[in-house]
């Protein structure tokens, strides 16, 4: 996996999804792993907008995921 922007849900769900299959878990045992329902990471994998953002970092962070925010300045602006 490499350094990409997240510009919506879909993103970290596709990075998170990716990560589970390489470590050869299924959705079920990933679960467990992370202490979440196995409907919470399906949805989170799947995209759902309105996922809890500190779950899914906790998610993130227990598959070996980091997640950074860097600033990007504005064209126009300051």
């Amino acid at each position: 996996m490499t350094d990409a922007p997240l510009t919506c849900a879909a993103d970290l769900g596709r990075s998170l999804r990716q990560r589970r299959k390489a470590d050869g878990l299924t959705l079920h045992q990933a679960a467990a792993l992370c202490g979440v329902s196995v409907q919470f990471l399906h949805d989170l994998e799947t995209g759902k907008p309105t996922i809890q953002l500190d779950k899914a970092l906790a998610v993130a962070a227990q598959l070996g995921v980091l997640a950074f925010l860097r600033e990007k300045r504005l064209e126009g602006f300051g």
